[in-house]
């Protein structure tokens, strides 16, 4: 999976979007989540949208949110989650509430199960805020090689 991602990155194929840019899915998710939302669009290689956190590292000591500030030239906050979606979501003029819905369900569920996943002997409940530095999601949809 890292591997995968770095190759769309150091190939072009990833670029960031402003906040007025992004897609309604970033706009959702960004409003539920607690932390900030880096919104990405893939131009190749990705089927569906997938979250990940600036932290996870996509080879051992490289954190995604460092090869984003430095390959793509933006700041990416700490604590943050990385939304990327294909180009064709990302920039799709209509958008049915269902898909939007199905795809912000899938985002979710993944963030989620990652988030407790993090620490199965956990006794109260997880939220998302509590485990949003580790989260690790890349279950929605894998890159293509």
């Amino acid at each position: 999976m890292g591997t995968d991602l770095l190759a769309c990155i150091w190939s072009g194929a990833v670029e960031p979007r402003e906040e007025d840019e992004r897609s309604p899915l970033a706009t959702l998710l960004d409003g539920i989540l607690t932390v900030p939302t880096v919104s990405l669009v893939a131009h190749a290689g990705l089927s569906g949208p997938v979250a990940f956190a600036d932290s996870v590292e996509l080879l051992p000591g490289i954190q995604l949110g460092d090869v984003l500030a430095e390959e793509l030239g933006f700041d990416v906050p700490v604590n943050s989650v990385i939304l990327l979606e294909p180009a064709a979501l990302a920039d799709a003029t209509e958008v049915s509430a269902t898909e939007l819905g199905r795809d912000l369900g899938r985002v979710l569920t993944s963030v989620a199960e990652a988030a407790v996943a993090q620490d199965e002997s956990v006794a109260e409940p997880v939220t998302l805020s509590d485990r949003s530095q580790d989260l690790a999601v890349a279950d929605v949809a894998p890159l293509a090689s």
